[in-house]
């Protein structure tokens, strides 16, 4: 074989080989997918405890609603395959996982677990110790602990199995991000969750019953919907099925209610500002304080709300993405967001620790917001097209002046005003 020969065969050896190694691997079965989940509640007929078992069907729920599927319910695909699955197997951890799925189920094969567990029960498999209790926790009581600057609630309730298997389910509740379950997790008695919450500087502990507990869980779960790609923990997706399913057996949740600030509400808050002693300190000019004023009302539904991080995130997000300043007004604004801090802890009634807390985050981010605010990379679609407005002379005071610029420009070829318009990095 020639030089040329071998080379070509070498290179033919090396596509088809390459071929070989591109080709896709098999797509698993439902059996296959089954049997590796049901790994995981290997030993669970022998775990004393019904609450395990839950956990552990609420994380295969987890698992099923989070598939994506082109024209099928996952939770249907997966969940009929496993009930198969473990009716085949017929050992007792097997009655056992089908017990908790169906204690879990968001009534999508519950009728389909029943039958398969008559089927092993009358078979002679060994039912697992807690098989008259799982799905039947009750709620006892619950607390809610909320920290000085009200930028989260810890909410805790206490459920037991007829008195058994006592436990504490704890939801942590983030206001600053509409009000968002941010994570859920299972404690013991033992941990002696309000006492360590109670020892804490600050923190507000106030007794729920059923109905106001139903209804700040809700709200915390349903607000997930309203957030894209919300900044979860793992242990909520694990266990949100878990947590969704206790609620239905809870009073039926009533929404809670954020009634927007009204302008005049604003405009009266802002008065009593100025007439304030960090308001009269400042002097005149203290329009800034109005975007201050906007900027709580409508992120977090309280003019007032304010704390470290949301310090952070007006002078790091907010300002940077939505403002146009000039030199004068970037100069200005911590000045006057010191006041209204000072200000606003006033009228809350925040500790000295907590004024100081704010205040140096002001310190802590002031750099960084100046210089965001000089990066247009930073700006949004709004404030973009501000910043243009500014750069040709109009007067954004000046609503004529706005609408003749607007209808002007909406007349440029279109990747003109792309190109005006999209962010450097883009």
């Amino acid at each position: 074989m020639s030089r040329t020969s071998k080379r070509r065969h070498e290179q033919r050896r090396r596509q088809r080989s390459g071929a070989r190694r591109e080709r896709p691997e098999a797509v698993p079965s439902l059996d296959d997918v089954s049997a590796g989940a049901f790994a995981v509640a290997r030993g669970l007929a022998d775990d004393p405890d019904p609450l395990t078992a839950e956990a552990v069907a609420s994380s295969l729920f987890a698992q099923w609603m989070g598939a994506e599927l082109d024209g099928a319910d996952p939770v249907l695909l997966f969940g009929s395959a496993m009930v198969d699955f473990l009716a085949q197997d017929a050992s007792p951890d097997a009655l056992a996982l089908l017990v908790a799925l169906q204690a879990v189920d968001p009534m999508v094969i519950e009728l389909a677990c029943a039958r398969a567990m008559r089927h092993l029960v009358d078979a002679g498999v060994r039912k697992p110790v807690w098989f008259d209790l799982v799905g039947k926790a009750r709620f006892e009581r619950a607390w809610v602990a909320t920290d000085e600057f009200d930028d989260q609630d810890f909410l805790v309730a206490r459920f037991s199995y007829g008195g058994e298997a006592a436990h504490d389910l704890c939801v942590l509740v983030d206001h600053n991000i509409l009000h968002i379950a941010k994570d859920i997790g299972l404690a013991p008695p033992s941990a002696n969750m309000r006492s360590r919450w109670e020892a804490i500087d600050g923190m507000r502990i106030v007794d729920l019953d059923a109905q106001r507990y139903s209804d700040r869980l809700s709200d915390a779960l349903d607000s997930l919907d309203h957030v894209w790609e919300p900044p979860v923990t793992d242990e909520l997706r694990s266990l949100a099925p878990l947590v969704s399913k206790r609620l239905i057996e809870l009073p039926r949740p009533r929404p809670i209610k954020r009634r927007p600030m009204s302008q005049t509400g604003r405009g009266k808050l802002y008065t009593r500002f100025r007439q304030s002693e960090p308001g009269r300190e400042l002097g005149r000019d203290t329009i800034l304080v109005r975007d201050l004023i906007d900027y709580g009302a409508d992120q977090f539904d309280d003019a007032l709300h304010w704390s470290p991080i949301v310090v952070e995130l007006c002078l790091t997000d907010w300002f940077p993405r939505k403002h146009t300043l000039d030199d004068a007004d970037i100069e200005r604004l911590p000045v006057l967001l010191r006041a209204w801090l000072r200000f606003t802890a006033t009228e809350r009634g925040l500790s000295d620790p907590s004024i100081d807390e704010m205040l140096a985050a002001v310190d802590e981010f002031e750099p960084v917001y100046r210089e965001a605010m000089l990066d247009p990379a930073r700006a949004g679609p709004a404030k973009s097209i501000a910043t243009l407005m500014l750069s040709e002379g109009v007067d954004l005071t000046d609503p004529g002046a706005v609408q003749d610029w607007i209808d002007a420009f909406n007349g440029r070829p279109e990747d003109e005003r792309i190109r005006l318009t999209e962010s450097p990095d883009s």
